[in-house]
């Protein structure tokens, strides 16, 4: 697996799905940003996939919350769904981001 995988899958013209996997890591952190502020711009709705996480650093994190406020004040739907493994889990408990799910609306 490369490190960071992005994938788009379009739906229709306003909504697509975005697959993202691998290393979600400050190291890939303006990759990851660069990249879905890219797509977001040609969609009003997207749905953002955590699919087969290895890493998940809390600047990551950050950056898909600043993008869903952005999104949203612009009147733009950014939804993320992930099952993330329980080693994960426990770290954003650990880091008081129990209700992580509620702060990005993961599923």
């Amino acid at each position: 697996m490369k490190d960071v995988n992005i994938l788009v899958e379009r739906k229709n013209n306003d909504f697509a799905e975005v697959h993202i996997s691998g290393k979600l890591s400050v190291h890939y952190s303006q990759h990851i940003y660069h990249e879905i502020k890219k797509i977001a711009a040609s969609y009003s709705h997207l749905v953002i996939k955590l699919i087969d996480i290895e890493e998940f650093d809390l600047a990551i994190f950050q950056i898909f919350y600043a993008l869903k406020l952005q999104y949203e004040s612009e009147n733009k739907k950014v939804e993320f769904i992930s099952k993330l493994n329980s080693e994960l889990q426990v770290i954003f408990t650990n880091a008081g981001l129990e209700n992580l799910d509620t702060i990005l609306s993961i599923n």
